[in-house]
């Protein structure tokens, strides 16, 4: 799917200055003329994540769903989201982030305004929150999406990068459907020795976690509110 970003094709100052071309247009050959790696659609860098389940909705019964047909979540003072739909909320978050944020940014507090209003707006079409979308609000919900864009980056190092032997293999292996601009900038900054060495010791610490996440795709905030009623229940 063409992102907004492309069909605009509006240039946007990237982070080293320089202008942003169309983001993750499809180009035809690389910069180098090497051929593009083409990532299976089951990665998370395919264009859409796979699909969340969610509680079934029988005929006649749609009030899971809002008036305008959107999907409604529950928002926290401090931007956590929960709801029955808190986990299509955070499946969605990732996808509008990898497909309208130009990987070129180091981090997402880096991401240039114009294209978090553009995840934002596109999240709002979908989802129908508790409360007035301030920007307080909207700020608090946005600090939660930061590591969404470092999974991302995160899965293309593991993907992508960690097979590559020399830099310029790295910027020559841009994956179909990526901007080679924009991938070009990110391997380069990801060659960088300390943040090579920051990557290391971030691997060295989740090594000493003895136990993974288990609890699926639900957010800790949605089950302690499937388990509240339990609770009460049994008490």
């Amino acid at each position: 799917m063409a992102s907004s970003s492309q069909r605009r094709g509006a240039a946007r100052s990237s982070p080293s200055g320089s202008q942003h071309p169309q983001h993750r247009t499809l180009p035809q050959s690389s910069p180098s003329g090497s051929q593009h790696r083409t990532m299976p659609q089951s990665s998370p860098l395919g264009s859409h994540q796979p699909n969340v389940s969610q509680p079934s909705e029988s005929a006649g019964d749609n009030t899971l769903r809002s008036n305008n047909g959107k999907l409604p979540i529950i928002v926290h003072p401090d931007g956590r989201v929960t709801g029955v739909y808190s986990a299509k909320w955070s499946s969605r978050v990732g996808y509008w982030i990898r497909d309208v944020a130009p990987i070129s940014y180091a981090s997402w507090d880096k991401v240039d305004d114009s294209f978090k209003a553009e995840v934002w707006l596109k999240l709002m079409e979908e989802f129908q929150l508790n409360m007035n979308p301030t920007m307080g609000v909207r700020k608090n919900i946005e600090k939660w999406f930061a590591p969404k864009f470092r999974y991302w980056k995160y899965a293309l190092r593991g993907k992508i990068l960690k097979n590559c032997e020399s830099e310029q293999e790295a910027i020559s292996s841009c994956p179909m459907g990526f901007d080679p601009i924009h991938w070009e900038a990110f391997a380069i900054h990801e060659n960088r020795q300390e943040v090579k060495d920051m990557c290391a010791k971030n691997a060295e610490n989740r090594s000493m976690n003895l136990i993974g996440h288990t609890c699926g795709r639900k957010p800790y905030g949605r089950i302690l509110e499937e388990l509240v009623p339990i609770i009460i229940t049994t008490a």
